[in-house]
């Protein structure tokens, strides 16, 4: 079992008191929300001002909710306002993954953390300002996202204040147009991206294709990959699939598990889950599986989507060489088993039929909104070591292009891993550090005091400083080693 957590507000008072940033931290449940601040100082726009107690004009339903440049958009104000505006850009919105949900209000801040404390209350609590503006469509759609972002913070800068400083944060899509809009907008102070999809729309649909040719190849042959005519069709396809998935998991101590353990490193997906282990090649084709769940859906029904707005087929697996996906610790593992399974089933996989793009949509999709790698302020990414959806490579790649940008882009990003306990609970509690986004609450608020730190104080993240501040039971690795691109036609 992880180790027992101390609350949120226990977590934020030490660090107020120790560091005397004079952040108002109180229990969550005793401030609530206010329209409107206590004090009638006026507003700085230096980043370093040290201020707890900003004015704001009081919120109404008109200023704080509704739409915004034909964007749904919420704004939550603390009782005292530390000056600080947390723009939240919201997970891509999958048909499958994710879907959007009609009539749903903007979302502010995470409500997917492990525990009972909800990271949004806790800021509110500790003095930050929260916004957020959605996506009004299915697909990719960071471009709506970045366009959102910045007709809401005119709104509030307009109609509540001119923040003293802008952190722009979010999970997966929402991580890569948080950190866009850092390299890209001088009203943006700090970003923090949590389990993000960096490397951009080309590369991470074309790991998800990856998968889904090793299954076609390995266990259901009739399995389309792409160029689907409709959603009822790419929906129809994923069930098949899965329905093979499934098959092969169950046969254990068979075929069926050693051909997802291959499945696995070929198709990038994790040997172990938020609840699985991945102990042995049973335990790790059982996670596999559960992985595809995720991956399958992104690589068809959510690719029909993205096929529509981007009018063809964007991914490609020409030239791939998977037999260079497998690590020879994996290799080991799987011939155990059975000797020369991996090469035997990678070259299968391998003789498949490549899948061609349709040229003008990989074009289109490359110039989506993505990563120069470019960094211009703090930048904070925070990722399991295990993330089925977005893979951990995703930071890898960003840490990439800011080297070629320089020792100044890299200097300002600091990506945190965090990795499951050694024994995972036997009742499938979640953990954290295996699955997407799999962070406990005190690990994100955490991450925000990070940034927070890192801008105001100019304390750079050091290990020290982020193992205290992340909490106990984050599974914080310090120096883990990124992983650069799996190899590819876009590695």
């Amino acid at each position: 079992m992880p180790p027992e957590r101390v609350t949120i507000a226990d977590v934020a008072l030490t660090s107020v008191r120790r560091r005397s940033i004079g952040i108002a931290v109180g229990l969550v449940a005793a401030l609530g929300l206010a329209a409107c601040s206590d004090s009638g100082s006026e507003v700085n726009s230096q980043v370093t001002n040290a201020s707890n107690d900003v004015f704001f004009t009081k919120c109404t339903d008109q200023t704080c909710k509704g739409e915004v440049g034909g964007f749904p958009f919420q704004i939550q104000m603390p009782r005292k306002w530390n000056g600080t505006l947390m723009l939240y850009s919201h997970e891509g919105r999958g048909v499958a993954t994710t879907p959007m949900q009609e009539g749903v209000d903007a979302t502010v801040s995470p409500e997917w953390t492990l525990g009972t404390a909800k990271v949004g209350a806790s800021l509110l609590a500790s003095g930050y300002a929260l916004a957020g503006a959605s996506a009004t469509g299915t697909g990719w759609r960071v471009d709506q996202q970045l366009a959102a972002a910045d007709a809401l913070y005119e709104q509030f800068k307009n109609n509540v204040a001119v923040p003293n400083r802008v952190y722009t944060w979010g999970p997966g899509n929402g991580a890569l147009a948080s950190v866009n809009l850092a390299e890209n907008r001088d009203w943006v102070n700090g970003a923090l991206g949590m389990c993000g999809t960096l490397a951009g729309l080309t590369r991470n649909y074309d790991v998800a294709l990856d998968a889904a040719f090793a299954v076609k190849q390995l266990l259901y042959p009739k399995m389309k990959l792409a160029s689907y005519s409709s959603l009822a069709e790419a929906t129809a396809n994923y069930k098949a699939a899965m329905k093979q998935v499934r098959k092969a998991a169950k046969d254990k101590f068979g075929e069926g598990a050693i051909k997802l353990s291959v499945i696995g490193p070929v198709g990038t997906i994790p040997p172990k889950t938020a609840t699985l282990a991945g102990a042995g090649i049973s335990g790790q084709a059982e996670a596999i599986a559960a992985g595809l769940q995720l991956v399958l859906a992104r690589s068809t029904i959510d690719r029909f989507a993205v096929e529509q707005e981007m009018s063809g087929n964007i991914s490609s697996n020409v030239g791939t060489n998977y037999l260079e996906r497998v690590t020879v610790a994996q290799r080991d593992k799987i011939d155990e088993k059975e000797p020369g399974a991996t090469l035997k089933y990678v070259t299968k996989i391998g003789k498949g039929k490549r899948v061609v793009p349709d040229q003008a949509a990989r074009t289109k999709a490359n110039d989506s909104p993505g990563l120069s790698g470019q960094t211009r302020v703090p930048t904070v990414t925070l990722h399991t070591q295990f993330d089925a959806l977005a893979i951990l490579q995703n930071d890898g790649a960003l840490v990439a292009a800011a080297n070629q940008k320089g020792a100044e882009a890299r200097r300002l990003l600091s990506p945190i891993v965090v990795g499951p306990p050694v024994f995972y609970p036997t009742d499938d509690q979640l953990v954290p550090g295996a699955g997407h986004c799999s962070f406990t609450t005190e690990t994100v608020f955490g991450s925000v005091q990070i940034l927070d730190e890192w801008v105001r104080q100019g304390l750079f993240p050091s290990q020290s400083l982020t193992t205290e501040l992340l909490g106990e039971g984050s599974g914080y690795i310090p120096d883990f080693p990124l992983m650069k691109w799996p190899a590819g036609p876009t590695g």
